[in-house]
């Protein structure tokens, strides 16, 4: 048989346009005019006999019309004698009229296929292979075969993977094409096409008979992070986040189930972008008309963590309304960096309210004002100037802390340590060892409270000793080619600048003489100049030789007959 049922010849196979227009030409001739048959028109007839080869049919003539009954195949056990069925007229005889139900059956279908293509009218067919970027489907009994590409089977791109669960599907198609370039017919279908085409004639026809306010039906298509899709018969609508609930962080998948049918109310009609906005809410009221009645400033209310984030969480109350607590609202005394640290999802919580925002809808709540505020006690128990022995509890290279019986802690920065600049604090100090300290500021919004430990001692940069032209000890600290630093009393630095190390009309110059500052030697100076705002201290030893030269210090060196004494370096070092 030349047809497209023949699945052995492949997709190509198929009867050319010339002879496919003349099928459909004589399947108009009118088979009921039985007394006019003629070889290749479509009759009617009843069956009135079944045998082992052929199907009889009474066709209201003198000769019976007979049907292999081969054609039948899988039909056989459901033909019924005084049934009616179609056949198409194979040959004329004096004493037979042989029919075919086959060719009946590919004629019909024929008729099918041209006029749903004529039309752009729907026609369905089964998924029956896949192939190379598309799939193959049966049209009618005929099962004629036709091409669908995977880009035409849905709205979106169908994988090669996806297409494989499409396989035995009976679906709604328009028929794109019927003949390929050489004139074969090979119908070409989509469903992307029936789909676009009914959700258009779908959204005109809702627009028409729909506005907004109205209530309608529509059956859970998809999940988003925003919302859920609803399918309103063709085409979706959204119910937005917002919609769902008065409450705020609701998760979609917790107001319904796919496919669950849902009543809902239009709010937005956008005719031109062709988008539909929902509401499951505005079936109730909004419960904020009533918030003064429910809720007012200064309640102790008890919610459940619904949300938490890095600066806050939010707290569901009476399942009608959210509350927010910032997470500098979360402990007086702890200082919180993420709220997971104290704080756990789905957990209940007890909160004060601070503010009710009516028309921004915000509720300000606070989980620290359920107790009373330490720093209350603090700041009248340790006042500025207040001495107190606290454990270090953490030693940084900037600073120690410390901690106080109520748990807020005591911050001493490294320059509040001691007088002296050059200073590791590890090598003076370690965790779990008391320290005197004294009380220099409250910093309630950082939590702490700042104290110092050289406070409690004299500040040496206001010793009398400290006078421009005073001669003082100290020891080498270190040497640089800027200078000498000394380090007095162990908790000041003065520098003598090389240009103050060595007289220039001796014939010394500060190379010559570097060596002789050995570190850690002791040694004296004059002091030249005093910045005690900066804390600096500049000294000469250049002077010091000068002065000593100057004064008669017999009883401390070696005289000499000479008028004018020279003295060393080795002169003014102290042992």
């Amino acid at each position: 048989m030349n047809n497209l049922s023949e699945k052995s010849k492949g997709y190509n196979v198929s009867r050319d346009e010339e002879n496919f227009e003349k099928l459909i030409e004589e399947s108009f001739d009118h088979y009921t005019e039985n007394s006019n048959m003629k070889k290749g028109s479509l009759c009617e007839g009843t069956i009135i006999q079944i045998s082992d080869e052929f199907v009889f049919l009474n066709l209201g003539l003198k000769q019976e019309g007979r049907i292999p009954l081969s054609e039948f195949s899988s039909k056989k056990d459901k033909l019924k004698i005084g049934d009616t069925m179609t056949a198409v007229v194979v040959n004329i005889r004096s004493d037979e009229i042989r029919l075919s139900y086959q060719k009946a059956i590919e004629k019909k279908t024929f008729i099918e296929i041209k006029q749903a293509f004529d039309n752009t009218s729907p026609i369905k067919a089964k998924i029956v292979e896949k192939i190379t970027s598309g799939m193959i489907a049966h049209i009618g009994e005929g099962e004629y075969r036709a091409f669908i590409p995977l880009s035409q089977l849905e709205k979106r791109y169908i994988t090669e993977d996806e297409a494989q669960n499409y396989l035995g599907k009976e679906l709604d198609f328009i028929i794109l094409q019927l003949y390929n370039k050489k004139g074969k017919l090979q119908p070409m279908l989509s469903h992307k096409e029936f789909i676009e085409r009914r959700a258009h004639e779908s959204l005109t026809k809702f627009f028409q008979n729909y506005s907004v306010g109205d209530t309608i039906e529509g059956v859970v298509k998809s999940f988003a992070p925003f919302g859920i899709f609803i399918d309103l018969g063709g085409f979706d609508g959204l119910l937005h986040n917002n919609d769902m609930s008065w409450s705020k962080n609701i998760k979609p998948k917790s107001i319904a189930k796919k496919n669950e049918v849902l009543k809902l109310k239009i709010i937005k009609i956008n005719e031109e972008d062709k988008q539909v906005n929902l509401s499951l809410k505005a079936f109730s009221e909004n419960p904020w008309n009533k918030i003064d009645e429910v809720l007012k400033v200064d309640d102790i209310i008890t919610g459940t963590i619904v949300k938490i984030l890095p600066y806050g969480v939010f707290v569901k109350i009476n399942n009608d309304f959210e509350g927010f607590v910032h997470v500098s609202e979360l402990s007086w005394v702890q200082r919180v960096n993420h709220p997971k640290e104290i704080l756990s999802d789905k957990s209940t919580v007890k909160c004060k309210v601070l503010e009710i925002n009516k028309e921004e809808q915000r509720i300000s709540l606070g989980i620290k004002q359920i107790h009373k505020n330490p720093w209350e006690d603090v700041i009248k128990k340790y006042p500025i100037g207040y001495v107190i022995n606290l454990p270090i509890v953490e030693i940084a290279y900037n600073g120690i802390r410390v901690e106080f019986d109520e748990g807020i802690s005591g911050l001493i920065v490294k320059d509040d340590i001691t007088w002296a600049r050059d200073y590791t604090i590890a090598d003076h100090y370690s965790i779990g060892q008391n320290i005197d300290c004294k009380v220099l500021a409250h910093n309630q919004e950082s939590n702490y409270i700042q104290l110092g430990v050289k406070q409690l001692l004299e500040n040496p940069w206001e010793s009398p000793t400290l006078a421009e032209g005073t001669v003082i000890s100290g020891t080498i600290k270190s040497v640089s080619d800027f200078g000498v630093f000394v380090r007095i009393n162990d908790e000041i630095d003065g520098l003598i600048p090389k240009s103050h190390t060595f007289n220039p009309a001796k014939d010394e110059n500060y190379e010559s003489i570097r060596d002789t500052f050995e570190i850690g030697k002791k040694i004296q100076a004059v002091i030249l100049r005093v910045d005690k705002e900066a804390q600096r201290l500049s000294l000469s030893l250049r002077q010091l030789r000068e002065q000593l030269a100057q004064q008669d210090m017999a009883e401390h060196l070696i005289t000499s007959n000479e008028d004018e004494r020279n003295y060393s370096i080795g002169d003014i070092f102290s042992e």
